[in-house]
């Protein structure tokens, strides 16, 4: 009951992924709501999107939030945001001078998984949270890219035998 929900902000206005304690996580970090720009949603499960969460970010804004999330995506509009859908495998610009793709990842299919390849001044960010082994269109996509971070889940940790084994990665198979 320890764990909490994962995000990653890049140059104080990029956030990735905006789950239950994300607030908690900037407040701590005294990080101003006001200077983030864009928010890239990874999936839809409530430790990566809290739809509250984001309307507080936007709230009393004298700019749009923009929210990016997958094309097929379907949740409730949030007031103050403004939705920008992200087909598969296309790069997206950022108001922020960055670019992100998405690309499928091996997650429960009605969370609209997607894994993200993030660009930003000549540097590019792998984010693969919550999608075990990558899908064949990915490591494709992948393949002769030159990375300077990959970001992988362990949620199953160092042990065998967990349900989560298609969805997640343990230890072992960061190893592999």
């Amino acid at each position: 009951d320890a764990r909490r929900s994962s995000s990653m902000l890049i140059d104080g206005r990029i956030l990735v992924d905006c789950g239950t304690h994300t607030l908690n996580s900037l407040d701590i970090a005294g990080v101003s709501y006001d200077d983030i720009t864009d928010i890239v949603i990874t999936h839809i499960h409530c430790d990566h999107f809290e739809p509250k969460n984001i309307e507080k970010i936007a709230k009393n804004r004298h700019t749009p939030l923009n929210l990016w999330i997958r094309e097929d995506a379907i949740f409730e509009e949030i007031p103050s945001v403004k939705v920008n859908k992200m087909p598969l495998f296309t790069p997206c610009e950022l108001s922020s001078n960055a670019r992100v793709t998405g690309m499928s990842a091996n997650h429960e299919a009605s969370a609209f998984p997607q894994h993200l390849l993030i660009e930003k001044d000549g540097k590019s960010i792998f984010y693969g949270c919550d999608g075990a082994w990558l899908i064949n269109t990915t490591y494709y996509h992948l393949e002769r890219r030159r990375l300077d971070l990959a970001v992988l889940d362990a949620t199953m940790g160092d042990y065998d035998g967990d349900y989560r084994i298609g969805e997640h990665n343990s230890i072992k198979m960061l190893r592999v």
